[in-house]
């Protein structure tokens, strides 16, 4: 790839990245990516993409994208298990994307323990779990946890749940996304 078809694809992830993380809004272009943003995490192993595509499902009001979403988990699995540092920017974004996808909790977690990564699959298990029990109570556990409006349906206390589980996921793979592309610009460290 060129510079130039670089700069393109940097600059069409930055729109995405704005739409979805900034903004916190899908619209139909975002979610007609999703395949070819599965193909780019695939072809590129790119932590960004695997954050953006946790965001997607993180965000999605539709059913269709956290469906388009899981349709890489064999991709995601086996990315995981290539990942080249286990703390390093992929493995973490990965974990990040993995851990919304809490109907694939058996493979996902499977595939952690059989890399040897028992600490991080109990991690994964803990958020993937707690997904699951949250389901239809997810007002009334939202309400445990924190000040929900009297008027917040179960979809809002849902993504509110989800959003404050996985925080520090998406903050630790962000983080290391960061100092990589700093380095890789040759910046000084965030």
């Amino acid at each position: 790839m060129n510079g130039s078809e670089r700069r393109d694809r940097q600059r069409t992830l930055g729109t995405l990245q704005a739409r979805i993380w900034d903004e916190g809004g899908l619209d139909p272009a975002t979610l007609a990516a999703v395949p070819s943003l599965i193909d780019l995490l695939v072809s590129e192993r790119s932590a960004r993409v695997a954050l953006l595509l946790g965001r997607i499902v993180e965000t999605a009001d539709d059913p269709a994208a956290r469906a388009a979403v899981r349709q890489g988990l064999a991709s995601y699995l086996d990315l995981l298990g290539g990942a080249s540092s286990r703390r390093g920017p992929l493995f973490l974004a990965l974990l990040f994307l993995l851990s919304h996808l809490h109907e694939d909790s058996q493979a996902i977690l499977a595939r952690l323990r059989a890399e040897g990564w028992a600490g991080d699959a109990d991690r994964v298990e803990r958020v993937l779990s707690f997904q699951a029990a949250a389901g239809s109570d997810a007002v009334e556990h939202m309400r445990r946890l924190m000040a929900v409006p009297a008027a917040a349906s179960a979809e809002q206390a849902w993504r509110r749940i989800v959003t404050s589980v996985l925080a520090s996921f998406g903050a630790e793979a962000a983080d290391a996304v960061l100092r990589e592309e700093a380095e890789a610009a040759g910046a000084p460290p965030c």
